[in-house]
């Protein structure tokens, strides 16, 4: 059924079209004068595959987070003369991520591209607390509100059937730009989810993919078996620890990539406050104060090294750290 035949479901009576994919549209609606994103499936989930995505993609909607879509409702109901089942989203008055980059030329400034990349991080480490790997995590997917922050889209359930993205069975879900091997062999986890930040955090600075190819095969290729450029090669303005980030996001197998977004998110903080909270750490009065000294011969310091040692073999101490370990709960804040 053509996009036309549509003019509302249920309660929401659709204003424009938003967004088009093989198996949905995605309109901004209204109900009762408020805005909504409303997606629209054409053909209710026949196959019990196809249902259990929608519960999914309902289930991870449901789950509150700045950096995740926020949930009104979902169901069947009559649209254009037949049953469609639909999910209806609050709206937010903002653009993709990928519109964004192509009104300006292609790449960020690397400050605007480390907060795009530090939100998205931030949703993906919710998602992943809840068992959730997204699978096709690419700038379509990610959307800039006009207010300021980031959110992320489309949990794998409306796929594009073209040479970028593949949804057959027995594949992989994804978009073949921003997959990570495994996931191409049909092993997506929380690692191939953190590939794709790499790559699109690498095209945000850069203004390119990873990898360049001529067709889908190649393309399969060069993912699976070379090393990827670092983005200093392309962006000579890249940072050597931001090199060093994103080339362990883009590592051949999951377990060489950081074990966790929340890893990822503490990486991406401006340098300056890294190294501060590296030096900060409190004082701990509880241990033996340091000893301390300058020699100037050598006499004197094999007499300080002495001192030393019977001093450690009298009072051992175990080293530790006051600083508690950082987590992610799913309002956004560390806890």
């Amino acid at each position: 059924m053509a996009a036309s035949d549509f003019d509302r479901i249920a309660d929401f009576r659709f204003v424009r079209l938003l967004g088009s994919g093989s198996f949905a549209h995605t309109y901004e609606a209204l109900r009762d004068g408020k805005q909504f994103a409303v997606k629209v499936f054409y053909d209710l989930p026949a196959t019990g595959e196809a249902q259990e995505r929608f519960r999914r993609e309902i289930s991870t909607l449901r789950i509150e987070h700045p950096s995740l879509a926020e949930y009104v409702e979902s169901g069947v109901a009559l649209s254009g003369g037949r049953p469609a089942a639909y999910i209806a989203m609050r709206y937010i008055p903002g653009t993709s991520l990928r519109q964004y980059l192509a009104d300006r030329g292609g790449k960020l400034p690397l400050t605007r591209a480390l907060s795009i990349a530090q939100g998205i991080a931030s949703g993906l480490q919710c998602l992943h607390e809840h068992g959730i790997v997204h699978r096709d995590l690419k700038p379509a997917n990610v959307y800039l509100p006009t207010v300021g922050g980031v959110v992320i889209l489309d949990f794998g359930l409306a796929g594009v059937q073209d040479l970028t993205t593949i949804t057959a069975r027995g594949a992989f879900i994804g978009t073949l730009a921003y997959c990570a091997p495994e996931q191409i062999r049909g092993e997506a986890d929380i690692h191939s989810d953190l590939y794709a930040l790499g790559a699109v955090l690498f095209q945000m600075i850069t203004g390119q993919l990873v990898f360049q190819a001529s067709n889908e095969l190649e393309l399969f290729d060069r993912i699976r078996h070379e090393d990827p450029e670092p983005p200093s090669a392309l962006e000579p303005s890249v940072p050597a620890w931001l090199d060093r980030l994103i080339l362990e996001l883009l590592a051949k197998e999951p377990l060489q990539r950081p074990r966790a977004a929340q890893t990822v998110l503490d990486a991406l903080k401006e340098p300056a406050q890294r190294a501060a909270t590296a030096v900060r750490a409190q004082y701990d009065r509880n241990n033996t104060p340091l000893f301390v000294a300058r020699v100037t011969s050598g006499s004197a310091s094999r007499a300080v090294l002495d001192l030393g040692l019977r001093d450690t073999r009298r009072t051992p101490r175990l080293a530790r750290s006051r600083r508690p370990p950082s987590s992610m709960n799913c309002t956004g804040h560390a806890g």
